[in-house]
């Protein structure tokens, strides 16, 4: 009896882990419209939650998932939000989670729940520099129901992204495409040394040449 109820918790777990792949495998349309229908289990594994949570990255950012019809571009964010927050409460250091969580919070105008996911996503990975990129865009996108401590948050990720190799590339993009952000990133860069700011301002000129702002 043993032996067979452990061969039920095992293909149990089995059918958990390598659900994600088949409900959310296929193109675009097809993943869309398993999200929009449905949603996904987070599996066991964090390979398998990444998984999930990528797909929902990509649903709710992408621009095949940013011109989908309103009613069901709610009901994938909605169900993404749902896996995001069931990811994090299993995995409660997944920064990611927390990122996807407070990401489609914000798409949905929940204010509350996107400041959540947006700070919790930093206090568990503060020095994630992929995630704070995300995190800079989604609190420019939300800046207007940003809070403080959310604002706080912007602040620490931008220090960090406008000194590093990887950061400061998208952050001068921003710059460049964005008038609104000016002021709050050049707040933080006359705050650095000397050469730090040289290199910033550099990587505007570069990115200002590349987006065609100056010939």
């Amino acid at each position: 009896m043993v032996g067979i109820g452990l061969l039920g918790l095992a293909g149990s777990c089995l059918y958990r882990e390598s659900a994600p792949y088949g409900v959310l495998g296929g193109d675009d349309v097809s993943k869309w419209g398993a999200l929009r229908n449905v949603v996904p289990e987070t599996g066991l594994s964090i390979v398998a939650n990444q998984f999930v949570l990528d797909q929902c990255l990509a649903a709710s950012t992408s621009l095949f998932g940013r011109t989908r019809a309103s009613t069901d571009r709610a009901s994938v964010l909605d169900h993404c939000m749902t896996a995001a927050k069931q990811s994090s409460n299993e995995m409660p250091a997944s920064s990611y989670a927390w990122l996807i969580y407070g990401l489609t919070a914000g798409q949905l105008g929940r204010a509350a729940e996107f400041n959540d996911g947006i700070q919790r996503s930093w206090e568990t990975g503060a020095n994630e520099q992929w995630l704070a990129e995300l995190r800079v865009g989604q609190t420019e996108e939300n800046f207007s129901v940003a809070i403080e401590p959310t604002k706080a948050v912007e602040r620490h990720d931008l220090a960090m992204l406008v000194v590093s190799q990887r950061g400061i590339a998208s952050i001068a993009k921003r710059y460049v495409s964005d008038p609104g952000f000016r002021d709050r990133v050049v707040a933080i860069v006359e705050t650095l040394p000397t050469p730090d700011q040289q290199r910033f301002v550099s990587a505007v000129k570069q990115a200002a040449l590349s987006s065609g702002t100056v010939r």
